[in-house]
């Protein structure tokens, strides 16, 4: 039953991922953000983000399931270096969205993963101290 239980959970998993639709999911149906295709932008298509300084010069942050969080946080770095607009508050909003919801979780599961490692090797050192 457990077996079933986490086979299906993988499968939840794995739908979760190959479902990302940025265009859809971030950036309200809109191609670009803010709205035209002025730079820097947020070009977004139901299976790309990607932020956009000039023509030749643009970060994929999602590419299919793939979401590179190193680059998410780079092109929020770059968004508040922006002077104050209407449109770096909206790239922000999509950005920060992204961040929250890929890179963020999996910061928190991975300190999760290293305080169970740690303790179970405290656990183990113990053992050995007693023998």
């Amino acid at each position: 039953m457990n077996a079933f239980l986490s086979l299906s959970l993988i499968f939840v998993v794995i739908a979760m991922i190959e479902a990302i639709n940025p265009k859809k999911d971030y950036c309200k149906g809109q191609e670009y953000v803010p709205v035209g295709s002025v730079y820097p932008h947020l070009h977004c298509d139901k299976d790309f983000l990607v932020y956009s300084v000039s023509k030749n010069n643009h970060d994929d942050l999602i590419r299919g399931s793939e979401v590179s969080c190193a680059r998410v946080s780079k092109a929020l770095d770059k968004i508040n270096d922006l002077p104050n607009t209407q449109g770096k508050a909206d790239m922000k909003a999509v950005v920060t969205a992204v961040q929250k919801d890929w890179c963020v979780k999996k910061a928190v599961k991975s300190v999760i993963v290293d305080e169970e490692v740690l303790a179970q090797e405290e656990a183990e050192k113990e053992t050995k101290a007693e023998m």
